[in-house]
C-alpha cells in the first residue's frame, strides 16, 4: 500500500514521463528502469 505522498509523487512522475523517460534511457540504456516504470503503471 502506498502513502498519499507516494501516490502524489508517482502521479507527478507519470505526468512528466515523456520528459523523464529519455533521461532514464540515457542513464540505463537497457531500459530496465523505464520498463519497471511501465510495468508499475499497468
Amino acid at each position: 500500500m502506498t502513502t498519499d505522498g507516494e501516490q502524489q509523487f508517482f502521479a507527478e512522475m507519470f505526468r512528466h514521463l515523456d520528459r523523464i523517460e529519455p533521461w532514464l534511457k540515457r542513464m540505463d540504456p537497457d531500459e530496465g528502469r523505464t520498463s519497471a516504470l511501465r510495468n508499475a503503471a499497468s
